[in-house]
């Protein structure tokens, strides 16, 4: 019968598995201005796995208190958004900023695959405006970055 090697321990030279994959969450949230890794991520699917792996141990109780600090302090979500539950007005606008930041302008298309709900979100924002649900302040904060109200990239 074969033995089961020992786990060897990461070094600086060879970091773990864990520490690689926060590693890539730093990046995707450098770029994308949050860390709601989509499970079917395609640029990286072991990423957007591995973040749901890691909100069931911490659901389970596995997930050290060390990666529980470092994943709040990078902005991690540790609910996923279901239909229905609203996410902070806050997040949604960041993750536009970071939009506009990337690619110029606020107009996400419907097929953005990076953040299929920012897209959602920005069509509901049109959508709410025209039914006078949206208050004052957030149109004046929509205005201020350039968002474009008809959906063909006209400001209304």
């Amino acid at each position: 019968m074969k033995q089961k090697q020992p786990k060897r321990p990461s070094s600086p030279s060879r970091p773990s598995s864990w520490e690689q994959r926060f590693k890539e969450l730093k990046e995707f949230k450098k770029e994308h201005g949050h860390c709601k890794v989509p499970f079917r991520y395609p640029l990286n699917p072991v990423l957007g796995q591995w973040v749901n792996s890691v909100r069931q141990l911490k659901k389970q109780g596995i997930l050290t208190k060390d990666r529980i600090l470092l994943l709040d302090a990078l902005g991690f979500l540790w609910m996923t958004k279901m239909r229905g539950i609203l996410v902070p007005w806050k997040q949604r606008i960041n993750e536009l900023k970071a939009f506009k930041k990337k690619h110029g302008h606020c107009n996400v298309s419907g097929k953005y695959q990076p953040n299929p709900a920012l897209a959602h979100w920005v069509a509901n924002l049109r959508q709410r405006k025209k039914l006078g649900e949206l208050t004052e302040d957030k149109i004046i904060s929509l205005d201020a970055l350039g968002f474009y109200w008809d959906r063909l990239g006209k400001q209304v």
